[in-house]
């Protein structure tokens, strides 16, 4: 999928994390934090996607392209 589909497709189902922690509360279940957190990760999953080639930053700092590098994969 591109992107731009991958972005459409995010938007058309935009209320779906929060509707789902919603109904968990009114079920009394004590997972609705995690499924806003998954949510949320399917975001900075695709954010992610997008800033995948660390050369030019490594070349201007590698220390950092390093560490951004670790972040992302800790968040996957």
């Amino acid at each position: 999928m591109s992107r731009a589909s991958r972005e459409l497709q995010l938007t058309s189902r935009s209320g779906v994390a929060t509707d789902a922690a919603a109904l968990s509360l009114n079920a009394g279940r004590d997972d609705a934090v995690a499924l806003l957190e998954r949510g949320r990760a399917v975001l900075w999953g695709q954010q992610l996607e997008t800033r995948t080639d660390l050369q030019l930053l490594a070349a201007t700092d590698a220390d950092l392209a390093g560490r951004l590098d670790e972040i992302r994969r800790q968040l996957r």
